[in-house]
This record gives C-alpha cells, sequence and structure tokens, in this order.
C-alpha cells in the first residue's frame, strides 16, 4: 500500500487505449518497411531485406505473430 497523500502518475485514456488495443497489420508492415534493409539482430536472424521482399508472402504470418506476442507478453524462445 502506498502512504496517504501520494498521488501516482496515470496515463490518459487516448495513450491507455494505444497500449492495450490489438496491433495492426499496417502498423507492421510501416516498421518493417522502416527499417534498414540489411540489419540483422543476431547473426542467425533474417535481415529485414527478406520481409520487405516477400512482405506478400510473409507478411500475413508475421503480423499474427506480432499480434499474439503483444497478447501474450511472451515470444517464442526459438525466435530469439
Amino acid at each position: 500500500s502506498f502512504p496517504q497523500g501520494i498521488i501516482l502518475p496515470q496515463i490518459p485514456g487516448e495513450a491507455r487505449e494505444a497500449l492495450i488495443r490489438l496491433v495492426l497489420k499496417k502498423e507492421v508492415h510501416r516498421v518493417v518497411m522502416s527499417m534498414k534493409s540489411f540489419k540483422a539482430l543476431s547473426p542467425n536472424g533474417f535481415q529485414p531485406f527478406f520481409f520487405k521482399h516477400y512482405w506478400n508472402v510473409v507478411g500475413g504470418n508475421l503480423w499474427l505473430m506480432v499480434r499474439e506476442d503483444f497478447r501474450s507478453g511472451s515470444t517464442e524462445d526459438s525466435l530469439l
């Protein structure tokens, strides 16, 4: 419990809604397309070029994976 008289900061309603809503496919697309094409997060990782070039093939699955990760709060260990 907190001492009386302490006011905790609050997130305004619009920002709070943005934090809990589902991730949109266009948001994932925009982030992927904004990444530097030939950088990888790890030596064995895919470069963003792959996802940009094959977005029409893999974009839907990538979006679903990101959306589920945000919903569940965790990422499959094999992807890290």
